[in-house]
Parts: structure tokens; C-alpha cells; sequence
């Protein structure tokens, strides 16, 4: 095993989280759930050095990606990573978990996902800022789908007019920028001349 990377920012961050949040009470029927919060924070601190508001996606393909040698079923961590990457939020958001009992009965088996994911992170992560980033973004990284469709649901949520405009607008200016239109302003298809 290389530790490398013991004393790497990253991972002094998710070591001390990791033991923050191992050092708290979990009790679901007293809703002493908030070591999933430092848990969470152990992932994103290995998995998702970028800041684009993509973690969630992220975070859960690139841990499935990190702890694949397991032969854990893929399906199976992601889908417990979503469900407790969504008791987070509604932890930090001051919402009620108690509706998320079933969810928080997997802890053992997230709580696991958790140090295997340590374990591998240390083990295979490169040491160096540019080398991890690179490495992660071989094991997982939002793609042009994924972006529009964020762009899109982020574009439909403006309520008002103006600011929807003036992101139009700017929207408009980047296609025309990047030769997307004609001179006439009609978007260039295969045929168009350059």
C-alpha cells in the first residue's frame, strides 16, 4: 500500500472527518444521524476536487468506479450513496430525516462503501493536485449531457423576465462567439458555408 498521500491536503481533510463523524452517535429513533454529514464530506474531499456544482453525480460514479474490485453491485452503492447524499441535504437544510428511516437502516452498508473508499482512494489516487484530478476524471466525469441538461433546468428555474433575458442574451453572445450561427443569425448546419 502507498501512503503517499497520508499527508496530502485532501486526505488530512477526509481523515479528520472521518473521524469526526465516527466519533458521533448514530441513533435513528433519536435522529442522532449527523456522522452521515462528516461522511459525505470523507467522499467529496477524495472524490470531487472540481466545484461546478456536479458533486452528487460525481461523487457517487466515481466511488462506484474507486471500490469496483469489490464486486459490490454497482447499482446497489450508488443507489445508497443518492439516498444518503439525500439525507445530507436534508440534514444541512434543517429538514426533518425522520421520514428517511428506511434509508438510514443501510448505514452499516454506507458506512462501509465510506472506508473502502479510503482505503482504495489512498491506495490508487496519484499523489499530486493535477495527477488526482486527472485520475478521477478518468474514473468518472460530467459530460456534455449531463452539463446542457443542468444548464437547461437552471435556465427554466429564472422567474424573472429580465434575468432570464439578459442570460438569453449571454447565452445568445457565446453561440455567436463560438461560430454556432451564421452571419444571419441562423444556426449552422452541416451545409452552411463557414
Amino acid at each position: 500500500m502507498s501512503l503517499r498521500n497520508w499527508n496530502s491536503p485532501w486526505f488530512q481533510i477526509a481523515r479528520r472527518f472521518f473521524l469526526y463523524g465516527s466519533s458521533k452517535e448514530f441513533n435513528i429513533v433519536h435522529n442522532e444521524v449527523d456522522r452521515i454529514v462528516d461522511f459525505i464530506i470523507v467522499m467529496e474531499s477524495i472524490l470531487v476536487p472540481e466545484d461546478d456544482g456536479s458533486s452528487g453525480s460525481r461523487l457517487r460514479r466515481r466511488a462506484v468506479a474507486i471500490i469496483d474490485d469489490f464486486k459490490i453491485n454497482q447499482n446497489n452503492i450508488n443507489k445508497i450513496i443518492s439516498d444518503f447524499y439525500k439525507v445530507r441535504n436534508i440534514i444541512v437544510h434543517g429538514g426533518n430525516v425522520s421520514s428517511q428511516h428506511d434509508i438510514l437502516k443501510k448505514n452499516y452498508e454506507f458506512e462501509t462503501i465510506v472506508r473502502k473508499v479510503i482505503i482504495e482512494a489512498i491506495r490508487r489516487i496519484p499523489v499530486g493536485a493535477e495527477n488526482r484530478k486527472t485520475f478521477l476524471k478518468q474514473l468518472f466525469d460530467v459530460g456534455p449531457r449531463e452539463r446542457s441538461s443542468k444548464v437547461y433546468n437552471d435556465f427554466c428555474a429564472i422567474k424573472d423576465i429580465n434575468e432570464e433575458k439578459k442570460c438569453f442574451d449571454l447565452i445568445s453572445k457565446r453561440l455567436r462567439k463560438s461560430g454556432f450561427f451564421t452571419e444571419n443569425g441562423k444556426q449552422k448546419t452541416e451545409n452552411s458555408p463557414s
